[in-house]
């Protein structure tokens, strides 16, 4: 299956960094069309961001005729935890 992202540019705030992606996977079988949007917190390029909330839309079309189209959609949370736990305590 070959990916190609076709487009990501970000729109930076003072606080927000709001990020659409486009993306197009093909195969002999399939193609899937994806649909993107992350909002995170600005941080500079060598830092990681602490957390980012991503809504990301789905289309896959069977070249098999006549077969379902299926779509989905999915809402996604991650969070980098700071600090750490010790491996012994006493």
């Amino acid at each position: 299956m070959t990916t190609i992202k076709v487009l990501e540019p970000g729109i930076e705030d003072d606080r927000l960094t709001l990020t659409p992606a486009v993306a197009l996977a093909l195969s002999p079988a399939s193609r899937n069309y994806s649909l993107l949007w992350s909002l995170a917190p600005y941080t500079d390029q060598a830092q990681a961001d602490p957390w980012q909330l991503s809504l990301a839309g789905e289309r896959q079309e069977h070249n098999a005729a006549p077969s379902p189209v299926n779509h989905s959609l999915k809402l996604t949370f991650s969070s980098l935890f700071r600090g750490g736990f010790p491996l012994s305590h006493g």
